[in-house]
């Protein structure tokens, strides 16, 4: 679902942020992901964020660009430089080397 304005990707029915991180964080933590394994919420966010804009491209014959749009949205985000942060150099030259051959 991509997010309403203002609420990023908070659901309706959770009062607050922090009632909502506490719900998450605890999911995250009975499934090993927390400090205690150096994986972090924004580990399984990045790696969702690049893995999406991917298949985006290899298998939805989105652009590059459309890939980013469409994740960016995904993730809350109102531009498309806030994904950058997600994607290394190196991501985004693979990223671009999946559009060259899906064309």
């Amino acid at each position: 679902a991509v997010a309403k304005p203002g609420r990023v990707l908070i659901p309706e029915e959770e009062r607050t942020f922090k009632t909502w991180a506490d719900k998450v964080y605890a999911m995250l933590r009975s499934v090993g992901i927390g400090r205690k394994s150096d994986t972090t919420f924004h580990d399984a966010r990045r790696t969702y964020a690049v893995e999406r804009a991917m298949d985006l491209v290899q298998r939805g014959g989105r652009t590059v660009d459309e890939a980013i749009t469409v994740v960016t949205r995904e993730l809350g985000h109102n531009r498309a430089e806030v994904l950058a942060w997600y994607l290394s150099a190196v991501q985004m030259e693979a990223l671009e080397a999946a559009a060259k051959k899906a064309a």
